[in-house]
């Protein structure tokens, strides 16, 4: 199209109109320009908006599995001290039944020196009226 073409048409159909031509045809050409770049930015959009729930299932199962980790951590924690107080009272308990016996015994070799005495002293009593 050259210049004579274009005065041409905008004597036939009027300057007005011709002036709406162009810019239609302007715009036309914008958009043409324009619409590959908005869609190219409405598809990088929707890429950072899964990328984004990507990253925060990611950060979920992530946390999940830390908070699964501690729970279990300090469960078996509780539980390792709960049968380490039980075997300390086990132990407890049979040391006071030791503890208990020995007791016991103590009293009876206390019986049995106080028997021992008497008797040696009953025998020194046996011997002293033999030897008079």
């Amino acid at each position: 199209m050259n210049a004579a073409t274009l005065t041409s048409i905008a004597n036939e159909i009027g300057a007005p109109a011709f002036a709406v031509l162009v810019c239609i045809a302007l715009f036309g050409f914008g958009l043409y320009k324009i619409l590959p770049r908005l869609q190219d930015g409405q598809k990088a959009t929707e890429d950072i908006r899964k990328d984004r729930e990507r990253k925060q299932k990611e950060y979920s199962e992530r946390f999940d599995r830390i908070e699964r980790s501690v729970i279990e951590e300090r469960s078996a924690r509780e539980s390792f001290e709960a049968l380490t107080m039980q075997r300390l009272k086990e132990g407890n308990d049979k040391f006071e039944k030791l503890d208990s016996k020995v007791d016991d015994l103590r009293n009876s070799v206390g019986k049995v020196d106080n028997g021992v005495a008497k008797l040696s002293g009953q025998i020194d009593l046996l011997i002293k009226m033999k030897e008079a």
